[in-house]
């Protein structure tokens, strides 16, 4: 009894494991991947720069940048 309970768990976990990864391998998926568009909807006023910007700051409403 001592080996039978813990071998049964192992093996269910097995089991419920490689059946998750065969249902997974659906050759009819039911969804098309998307494009990764970018919406900038809180730009209000484009600022251009010199160098790229790597670092933002905001305080009091003043925006610094580096």
């Amino acid at each position: 009894m001592r080996i039978i309970l813990p071998l049964t768990f192992v093996l269910g976990f097995f089991f419920r494991f490689i059946s998750a990864q065969k249902s997974n391998n659906s050759v009819n998926k039911n969804w098309i991947p998307q494009n990764g568009d970018v919406y900038l909807q809180e730009v209000s006023v484009k600022i251009a720069t010199d160098k790229p910007v790597i670092s933002i700051a905001e305080t009091g409403g003043t925006s610094l940048l580096l």
